[in-house]
């Protein structure tokens, strides 16, 4: 098999013979001249059209773009870098101490050269230890060459986490609204920064709004910023879907006059007057009753409804955003409906798939500028926080009223499902790394590999290493230069 795979794609004459299909552009079948036929690498496919022409066609795969990621320091001793973002745009990118690396990291726990990222062909990012003694962690697991597919990296006491940019079908954006500061949105990753964005834009439009997310993202407290910055002067009224009863739920949401049923013993105003002006929020739409469905639908459409009793229906001005886990999947919620209501859809993600907006949600509601040991910052990052910003505003409230005194947070304060989830993230198993040659290259050269070994076991002590392996210590010093090692990195290796 030679080096480049190639992809054939081909299309068989009609059996009835006529003129030879037009050539079919690479990635592209048209199913209408004939049926598609797809072979593996390196296979060369012959396309008769009649007894005596043949074609012969092949198309090589084209390697995966890189595509764009990006880290963002949460915190390091090196001042210059929290908030600071490494964007991964396909270059090779070199992460240490040292001045000549593409990122500098003035930490004294980093080596010189510490860690490497690679664009591989598949479109992602291999990141590799560069023999280290404080190691390279990735979601708490040491590591010595991986597929950048976590979403916490550690070297050292510096902290970086996944930052990329949200697509416009997530969170649908201008590029012409700028991205200005809502109090209620903490945060600031690219996530949060494009759903300012996002709900800025939306604001200026008329039009129903549909927001889509886990329990405990944020739904309604992006619904009150929406509803502030359309500069509407008229109430937020939010309303629990799953729980307004079926019976009473046509009048709780038109309202109902005088004498309409037994027991109305006066005008009543539902939900959607009382939003006059406003916003009216539909938290959980899923479960809003059946029958009420079509009547919503109508409001939707021609902004009018009609109270119980009511003789004719009246115009309302209103706005409509509606919240929901997942899309309404089940047969019972009308299709129509919910295209009615996604005249704009607003996609939160999970707080795990935007972790670089833990630690500033932490210090704003914990509200505590006591000072963090490097555990327990990790186990904040690394913890999966499944009711989401919900459940680490609860964590942090709950460890400020316990604490009282201004001692540094350690892990062993956490909760013990935290401390239990990342212990077991930690003790994941890993591949075994390739065995460690010592054997002489040349006149009696180690390898890289065995050199930081020797380093590792001595703990950077020259002078044992070279007694131990009966080495000459010049000879040491020059290995040293070779491989662009530091004694010093190994002399104090952190334990963790």
């Amino acid at each position: 098999m030679g080096r480049n795979p190639c992809v054939i794609f081909m299309t068989r004459a009609p059996k009835s013979g006529g003129p030879r299909p037009a050539s079919i552009p690479f990635g592209k079948i048209e199913r209408n001249r004939g049926e598609p036929v797809l072979l593996t690498t390196r296979q060369v496919v012959q396309e008769t059209t009649s007894e005596n022409e043949s074609t012969v066609r092949q198309q090589r795969v084209r390697p995966s773009p890189v595509r764009p990621t990006s880290l963002r320091c949460v915190y390091s001793p090196d001042s210059s870098l929290p908030g600071r973002r490494i964007h991964l745009d396909g270059r090779r990118l070199i992460l240490g101490r040292s001045s000549d690396c593409t990122v500098q990291i003035m930490d004294r726990e980093v080596s010189r050269h510490h860690m490497v990222f690679e664009p591989s062909s598949d479109g992602t990012y291999m990141l590799e230890d560069l023999g280290s003694p404080n190691g390279t962690f990735l979601d708490g697991t040491p590591c010595r060459r991986t597929r950048l597919d976590g979403q916490v990296l550690v070297l050292g006491r510096s902290f970086f986490v996944r930052d990329d940019e949200p697509s416009l079908d997530a969170l649908p954006r201008s590029p012409l609204v700028g991205s200005a500061e809502l109090p209620t949105l903490v945060g600031n990753s690219r996530t949060t920064l494009a759903l300012r964005q996002c709900i800025l834009t939306v604001a200026q439009t008329e039009g129903s709004v549909l927001i889509q997310g886990p329990t405990g993202v944020g739904k309604e407290v992006a619904a009150r910023a929406l509803h502030a910055a359309s500069g509407r002067r008229g109430p937020f009224i939010p309303v629990n879907c799953a729980a307004v009863p079926n019976e009473l739920a046509e009048a709780e949401f038109f309202g109902y006059r005088k004498g309409s049923f037994t027991g109305a013993e006066r005008d009543a105003v539902g939900y959607f007057e009382r939003a006059e002006g406003g916003t009216l929020f539909l938290d959980e739409v899923g479960d809003l009753p059946l029958a009420l469905q079509p009547k919503l639908l109508r409001v939707l459409e021609d902004h009018t409804i009609e109270p119980l009793g009511s003789a004719s229906p009246r115009k309302i001005d209103i706005r409509i955003v509606a919240a929901t886990q997942v899309p309404p999947a089940h047969s019972l919620f009308r299709k129509d409906l919910l295209a009615r209501l996604g005249d704009w859809v607003i996609r939160i993600p999970a707080l795990a798939e935007r972790r670089a907006d833990i630690i500033p949600l932490w210090l704003h509601y914990h509200g505590s500028k006591r000072p963090m040991h490097a555990e327990f910052l990790e186990a904040l990052l690394l913890h999966d926080w499944p009711t989401n910003v919900r459940g680490l505003i609860q964590t942090a409230r709950k460890l400020r009223a316990l604490l009282t005194s201004d001692v540094a947070l350690s892990a062993e304060v956490l909760p013990d499902h935290i401390r239990e989830e990342v212990a077991g993230k930690r003790a994941k198993p890993q591949p075994m790394p390739p065995p460690v040659e010592l054997r002489p290259q040349g006149e009696g050269a180690p390898t890289r590999e065995g050199l930081i070994e020797a380093l590792r076991a001595a703990r950077g002590n020259l002078k044992k290493i070279a007694r131990d392996r009966n080495w000459h210590r010049n000879q040491v010093y020059r290995w040293l230069r070779k491989y662009e090692l530091d004694p010093n990195d190994y002399r104090a290796t952190a334990t963790r």
